[in-house]
């Protein structure tokens, strides 16, 4: 139990800058009303991640059926963070250091945004960001332009 407790205060001590810092950005993001995903805010399309803080309300009110049509990698997120967290205890660290776990998962996850991207792409939840900076510089361009 020492073991666990200890990692997750390496954790806790190595990445707060970042917990921090994306704190900030989810609020900021949240009181202006701007999308908080990067991909979208620059290209308007969503990314492999786009959903999972809706995936994540729905699931806390043991709503799987609408987890699984928001972002279904949410299922996944406690064991990659447990994993993750607790890479220094012993068999923990087996599964962290076995690249066949990661590549598992990263084609699990590359292969459920691409079925999302066919099934419900440009409809909601993966739907366009208009606002997007791509297309506020192509007006931009167009306006100099004509």
């Amino acid at each position: 139990m020492k073991a666990y407790i200890n990692s997750i205060l390496n954790f806790l001590k190595k990445y707060w800058g970042f917990i921090v810092f994306f704190a900030l950005y989810v609020l900021i993001t949240y009181l202006f009303h701007v999308t908080s995903c990067m991909t979208k805010l620059i290209f308007g399309i969503p990314c492999p991640g786009c959903g999972l803080s809706r995936a994540f309300m729905v699931f806390i009110r043991f709503d799987f059926k609408s987890v699984i049509y928001y972002n279904a990698t949410l299922l996944i997120m406690p064991l990659l963070i447990f994993v993750i967290i607790f890479k220094d205890v012993n068999w923990v660290g087996k599964i962290y250091k076995n690249r066949w776990f990661w590549v598992t998962v990263l084609l699990v996850s590359i292969g459920y945004y691409i079925y999302r991207m066919i099934v419900y792409f440009p409809n909601y939840p993966m739907n366009y960001y208009p606002n997007n900076l791509i297309s506020f510089v192509n007006k931009f361009i167009q306006n100099i332009i004509h």
